[in-house]
């Protein structure tokens, strides 16, 4: 390791006079620069500028990517209710049937269509059906879900005779 002088240092000169050892330079330089509280101020400026620069960048796309994903779920929500209108284009809903011990809904619903509106359904046209929840009105509705469009269709067209 090199002994330099101040006045070497300054200079540029390798020969000493006086000789002070380079990491006692070297730590009297880093005392006058921490102790200037000017030089302290710019860096924690340019520091805190340049977090804060960063921050606001990351947040930028962070509010790009949240924007991203909230278009994507709505899309999916909105193919969502497709979906599951598309999958309830076969039902109907019966309402104003009383309710009886050990009922049997799919039987309930082809007497009903065969007597009230003259249609002709078979069980294998009823996929399924069932009791809904509980309504103010007190009768629980059926629903049913038909296998033949057709059909669904027929008795729906023919709504009106039920009227009464």
């Amino acid at each position: 390791m090199a002994d330099y002088t101040m006045a070497d240092y300054k200079l540029g000169n390798k020969s000493s006079q006086s000789v002070v050892d380079e990491d006692t330079l070297v730590q009297k330089i880093c005392d006058r620069i921490l102790a200037s509280s000017d030089l302290i101020e710019v860096l924690s400026e340019k520091i805190s500028d340049k977090i804060v620069s960063k921050l606001r960048q990351d947040l930028n796309d962070t509010k790009k990517e949240l924007n991203l994903v909230r278009n994507q779920l709505n899309q999916a929500c909105e193919r969502i209710e497709y979906l599951e209108q598309f999958s309830r284009k076969d039902n109907l809903r019966f309402y104003g049937i009383p309710h009886t011990q050990s009922e049997n809904t799919d039987e309930i619903i082809i007497k009903l269509c065969r007597e009230k509106l003259n249609i002709e359904v078979v069980p294998s046209d009823i996929s399924v059906s069932h009791r809904l929840k509980n309504t103010a009105s007190g009768n629980r509705p059926i629903i049913a879900r038909f296998t033949n469009s057709n059909v669904k269709k027929n008795i729906f067209n023919n709504k009106s005779k039920l009227k009464g």
